[in-house]
């Protein structure tokens, strides 16, 4: 049988359960045989395709992880079906599962064994990426009460690889600490995070004045639009050293002169 020449694309966690998959093309690999064993094809790619060293696992056409331990068993045809395209997968100790908020967006990701009680994955998401005052809900969408966590896995509230939470709904809510950034400007001294404070469905300004705070600024925007607020920068140009005094920040009058003195704010 003639060789094949067969393109490697590399495919997300969050794209393997979705009808229309986005992939990565790494290069291509020539196939002497398509009979050859997955374990053969590895070593192959490893040769003719140097710069990618990552554990990997190979997938099938309908998306399916191989395991390593089955690939001296499962040919290249089985896994190529007629196509010259291999689809694989990053290999990760743990699982890598998304974390995303009830018809909201995803808020990050957390390794985990999904064997894990719902407790223990509980106290995964704390240690790795937020703290704070949350509900899971389960494949149904039906939320899992604090009781019932024990007697549920991992598995039972993973969907497509992502876990659904909902963040208490009252108007003084529990602030969710987002661990790992170092974007905050207010941070405890021995804090790992920093505090966004859960919001309504309100719009919020920011205003600033100095250029270099314009960073931190849309840094602070991109995290509270996360949590589903709307966000506005305002940019405050300060007055000249000619400028008289401000009266007291508290007065109306205040706020009269400096509309007077210096040019109109710029709101994006």
């Amino acid at each position: 049988m003639s060789s094949l020449l067969v393109g490697v694309h590399v495919i997300g966690e969050a794209d393997i359960n979705q009808s229309n998959q986005k992939s990565d093309v790494l290069g291509v690999i020539r196939l002497s045989d398509v009979n050859v064993n997955l374990k053969d094809v590895r070593e192959l790619m490893a040769r003719e395709l140097p710069t990618f060293h990552r554990d990997f696992l190979f997938l099938t056409q309908e998306r399916i992880p191989v395991l390593k331990h089955q690939e001296e068993h499962i040919n290249a045809v089985d896994v190529l079906k007629g196509t010259n395209a291999l689809f694989i997968a990053r290999n990760f100790d743990r699982w890598r599962i998304g974390i995303k908020k009830a018809g909201g967006s995803v808020i990050g990701f957390v390794f985990a064994d999904r064997n894990l009680s719902v407790t223990d994955l509980r106290s995964e998401i704390n240690e790795q990426l937020l703290d704070g005052e949350f509900a899971f809900c389960d494949r149904n969408g039906w939320p899992v009460l604090s009781n019932q966590e024990q007697a549920l896995f991992a598995w039972d509230v993973i969907c497509q690889g992502v876990v659904t939470i909902q963040l208490p709904q009252n108007k003084v809510t529990t602030p969710l600490h987002l661990r790992g950034s170092k974007d905050c400007r207010k941070r405890k001294k021995h804090s790992t995070g920093f505090t966004i404070q859960e919001v309504l469905k309100k719009d919020i300004v920011i205003s600033y004045a100095r250029s270099e705070a314009d960073e931190h600024a849309r840094k602070l925007k991109a995290q509270l639009e996360v949590l589903g607020a709307q966000v506005f920068l305002m940019r405050s140009i300060l007055c000249s050293g000619l400028c008289p005094s401000l009266p007291s920040e508290h007065s109306e009058a205040a706020w009269q002169w400096l509309g007077r003195c210096c040019p109109s704010p710029r709101l994006t």
